[in-house]
């Protein structure tokens, strides 16, 4: 026996059907909220125990009174039917289950859409829209919108009563747009970094210092100015006044030290090599383009010479790629380098970035919005000059690939 649990409208009726579809052998379908097959179940027994094949019992929790008999025609010699139930994952039906059908029933949980399966191409539709199949799927925004509401009224008006919740409905339905309001607001990762902080200061006793977005002073807003004096000079200067922590002792932990914590957008660590081997070069141009000589916002630099390329390297920190695109590093450095006569040879991503920043590029390069994700990430590459690049560095394409076993280089 199998149940398959979700909420109303996530797919298990058409889930079931499919099965159903595929099985070699009689079908019987029971659904508990149509009178006629309601009418079928007065005596469950007498209706389920002579039914042979593949048998469905849908909204099953309407009728709890069905799973003793379930019971009983599971432990029957031969199995001559199988049971499929459908239902909510409703306090009495998972009570009924585990006291009638312990050890007799398999158990699978159904969600809505997720990323894994629409694709990264459709995130925005998942984000807009929602996982449940006919909001997702709907020929309009504004069809999604109108099935949503819908859903919303029945499952405040009639579900949440029929699994025992006596609050009125409109109340519930002010608690959660209070609820989807803050939700729904622009995500807050400072809040979310000062609860963490807060936290591993009271588990584990250490100091923690705020920076970034998160930073409750404006002078730890730069993580360097909150590590200034390294472990040595914090150590001697944590208790007096202006460099306490955030959160936990004013003192540093005898092997853990402090920790900072920060919110701030997704960092990309992005070099560029020139083709020349003048590393003075690399500085003066990593001096131009970085935030704090006056160039790019969010950007920090430096210039280095490579070893095994033979090449200088103007090499970076993008802070935040919304503000300062990849595209527009790439065309000021190779500005600044022709000024010299220099011409850029390649760039090379340093761990992963965000899909965004890399569709940015491709619509820079004037790469097609209907083409495929892939073929825009070649766009984006080619215009680059990346060097070893892979798809899997686009941070949502690897995420996908790691959640569904897929190869993630």
């Amino acid at each position: 026996m199998v149940g398959i649990l979700g909420a109303r409208q996530v797919g298990k009726t058409t889930l079931a059907q499919q099965l159903a579809a595929g099985f070699d052998g009689p079908v019987h379908t029971f659904d508990l909220e149509d009178p006629t097959d309601l009418a079928r179940l007065a005596d469950p027994m007498l209706a389920l125990r002579d039914l042979r094949g593949f048998v469905v019992l849908d909204e099953v929790q309407r009728r709890p009174e069905l799973f003793p008999v379930l019971r009983v025609l599971a432990d029957r010699a031969g199995q001559p039917a199988r049971f499929l139930v459908l239902g909510s994952a409703s306090p009495e039906l998972l009570r009924q289950t585990s006291e009638s059908l312990a050890g007799r029933i398999y158990y699978h949980e159904l969600g809505g859409f997720d990323l894994g399966e629409v694709g990264a191409a459709a995130r925005e539709r998942l984000w807009l829209r929602g996982g449940f199949p006919r909001s997702f799927l709907a020929a309009t925004d504004g069809d999604s919108a109108e099935w949503r509401r819908g859903f919303v009224r029945t499952f405040l008006e009639r579900d949440l009563p029929g699994l025992g919740i006596g609050v009125p409905p409109e109340t519930l339905r002010r608690f959660w747009t209070m609820i989807a309001h803050y939700h729904g607001q622009v995500w807050n990762g400072a809040e979310l970094a000062r609860a963490f902080g807060e936290r591993i200061a009271t588990r584990f006793g250490l100091p923690v210092f705020l920076y970034a977005n998160a930073a409750t002073r404006p002078e730890r807003v730069k993580l360097a100015d909150v590590r200034r004096g390294q472990y040595e000079g914090l150590r001697t200067e944590i208790d007096q006044l202006g460099r306490g922590p955030d959160f936990g002792p004013a003192r540093m932990h005898p092997s853990a030290g402090a920790v900072a914590v920060g919110a701030r957008p997704f960092l990309i660590a992005y070099n560029i090599n020139l083709d020349s081997a003048d590393v003075e070069l690399a500085r003066r141009i990593a001096r131009r383009v970085r935030e704090s000589g006056g160039g790019l916002p969010r950007v920090q630099a430096n210039g280095f010479w490579i070893e095994e390329l033979g090449r200088a390297q103007v090499s970076m920190n993008l802070l935040d790629f919304a503000t300062t695109p990849l595209w527009l590093v790439w065309e000021t450095v190779r500005e600044l380098a022709a000024e010299d006569g220099v011409r850029l040879a390649e760039s090379e991503l340093i761990g992963l970035a965000p899909l965004a920043a890399f569709l940015a590029v491709a619509d820079r390069a004037d790469a097609p919005t209907e083409d495929p994700v892939e073929r825009r990430l070649a766009a984006s590459a080619a215009y680059l000059k990346l060097r070893d690049f892979s798809p899997m560095q686009a941070l949502e394409l690897r995420l996908e690939a790691a959640r569904s076993g897929g190869p993630t280089r």
